[in-house]
């Protein structure tokens, strides 16, 4: 059989690369590594914008599964009711959602990616819904069937600035280290919304539109306003 022949061009390129000193391979390592750090800030970012629409994606899907619950519930929406009777238990918005098949019980849906961990236990680490909704609130009402002292539910037709109307958010817990199911409309220093979006948060709004909003803006909300939140690295900072 006929043997194959490296072509003279191509076994001087073969052997110079077997005959590479170590000051030259050092040199070929310090360009690789300044290439990485040029590149790695810019990689982060497409990552954590990646995040952030997936993010908006996950409230719009939510809204829809919202929209589908009120309809088959005389318009009302709830979201954690304390001291209800057993037919309410400790439900949480998601836990509403699933029960009623409007979302699986495990979605990631529920769940901003920028969150991690991602868990579903009973402390439900999901987006963040209106924790307390106030009694002024002319959209929100105590149900009939519920005790004393339990959460409000929000009939969604009611609401008279939807496009100002919060429903979910980037929440954090300072105490757990991670997503928290309520914000309060009076944050505590233990749990608020999350900046963890370049600086800004996601919000889902009554008129199912998604926004990303900076300290200011929440602050300017004309619906539950936030007063306390958390940036990117978990400080509290005050609107």
């Amino acid at each position: 059989m006929k043997k194959f022949k490296i072509p003279r061009a191509h076994r001087h390129v073969h052997s110079r690369m077997q005959g590479l000193t170590l000051p030259e391979l050092l040199i070929i390592v310090a360009i690789t590594a300044v290439l990485v750090s040029l590149l790695w800030p810019g990689l982060g970012a497409i990552t954590e914008a990646a995040k952030a629409s997936r993010c908006v994606a996950n409230l719009s899907q939510l809204f829809i599964a919202f929209q589908a619950s009120a309809a088959d519930h005389n318009g009302i929406i709830s979201f954690h009711r304390r001291n209800a009777m057993a037919i309410h238990s400790t439900r949480r918005w998601n836990d509403y959602l699933a029960a009623g098949g409007y979302i699986t019980a495990e979605s990631d849906v529920q769940t901003c990616p920028g969150a991690l961990p991602r868990r579903f236990e009973v402390s439900g680490f999901v987006y963040g819904g209106i924790g307390t909704v106030s009694e002024t609130d002319e959209a929100s009402f105590v149900p009939d069937d519920a005790e004393d002292g339990a959460g409000r539910v929000i009939r969604l037709s009611a609401i008279k600035q939807p496009a100002g109307y919060w429903l979910l958010g980037d929440s954090w817990s300072k105490a757990y280290g991670k997503q928290l199911y309520a914000i309060e409309a009076q944050a505590t220093p233990a749990n608020g919304i999350h900046l963890r979006h370049r600086d800004r948060a996601n919000l889902l709004f009554a008129d199912g539109h998604v926004q990303a909003m900076g300290a200011r803006e929440l602050a300017q909300l004309p619906v539950n306003p936030l007063f306390r939140g958390f940036n990117r690295q978990g400080r509290i900072i005050s609107f």
